[in-house]
Order: structure tokens, then C-alpha cells, then sequence
């Protein structure tokens, strides 16, 4: 699942939360989370939907970079995922595209020409 995190989303010195309030299964899916950090035996069935992490990618449009996130939720707090039992922190991405790394116009990469017929 994707959602929208705060300005401390991708910090790895914060805690971020999702920016905005989560509904009644994304809620249930953290509390499975919890009773899974809890109570997960080793012979538990892998295929047991109640026994699947729900991990989330969490991002930030900032200025000028987008953050974000693979995180495992497993608080709350009025409505928003808020603690979380692992994450895994991606660099940060230009909100710009880098426009051919300043490249002469000689070395720009060709066009490319795809024919499309009908059979």
C-alpha cells in the first residue's frame, strides 16, 4: 500500500506519520501487525491472510525532492499510522528530471522510431 507521509518521512533521525487519517481496514491491518510482531510462531501458516504483514510506502513531495520509505506500521495515533517496527529509507529523488546531465547536443540520446502495423 502507498500513502502520503509528513515532512519527516525519509528523515531517519524522526518518526514520521501518514499525513492523513487512515480508515477502519488500514487501522485493522496495523493492529494485525501488532498481534504479528506478538505472537508470530514459527509453524504458522505463511498463507494465512491474518498472519500477512501490511507494509506501506510511505513518501513526501518536498520543494525540491521527493522521500520515501518501506515501512512496517504498528501504532497509531488519532487515525494516523505513527510507529513503526522497521523501515527501510530510500535516497531522496529530484522532483526536477535531470535534463541529459548537461550533455553536448552531439551525445543526446537519438530518437527513437517504432513502426506500428496492423496484422
Amino acid at each position: 500500500m502507498t500513502a502520503l507521509g509528513d515532512e519527516r518521512t525519509g528523515d531517519p533521525g524522526a518518526q514520521p506519520s501518514t499525513k492523513y487519517h487512515k480508515g477502519p481496514m488500514m487501522l485493522q491491518a496495523v493492529g494485525d501487525n501488532v498481534q504479528l510482531e506478538l505472537f508470530t510462531l514459527p509453524e504458522q501458516d505463511p498463507q494465512d491472510e491474518h498472519a500477512t504483514a501490511t507494509w506501506i510506502l510511505l513518501y513526501h513531495l518536498g520543494t525540491d525532492e521527493i522521500r520515501y520509505e518501506l515501512s512496517l506500521p504498528v501504532a497509531t495515533t488519532g487515525g494516523r499510522l505513527s510507529g513503526w517496527q522497521e523501515r527501510i529509507l530510500f535516497a531522496p529523488l529530484p522532483r526536477e528530471p535531470q535534463a541529459h546531465l548537461n550533455l553536448p547536443p552531439e551525445e543526446f540520446p537519438r530518437d527513437i522510431d517504432i513502426l506500428v502495423a496492423r496484422r
